[in-house]
């Protein structure tokens, strides 16, 4: 079972301070770089959101690198 802020393969689950933009831990209750008090359901859709960005992003990579060279 995946602990608070770790995924089931050991990631951390991420996502941008609304206030600083640092990236934080969703396990975290306050900020660590600003001191602002994490929502943590707020922290959580965050994270999700973060993921799929990250995912998105890996997809279209790897699908460019894949169509071979560009001319």
């Amino acid at each position: 079972m995946a602990s608070e802020g770790i995924t089931a393969t050991g990631q951390a689950r991420v996502f941008q301070c609304p206030n600083c933009q640092e990236d934080i831990n969703t396990s975290m209750s306050q900020c660590r770089f600003c001191g602002l008090t994490i929502d943590y359901d707020k922290a959580q859709a965050a994270a999700e959101i973060q993921a799929k960005t990250n995912q998105a992003c890996s997809d279209a990579s790897y699908l460019k690198i894949c169509s071979g060279p560009q001319l």
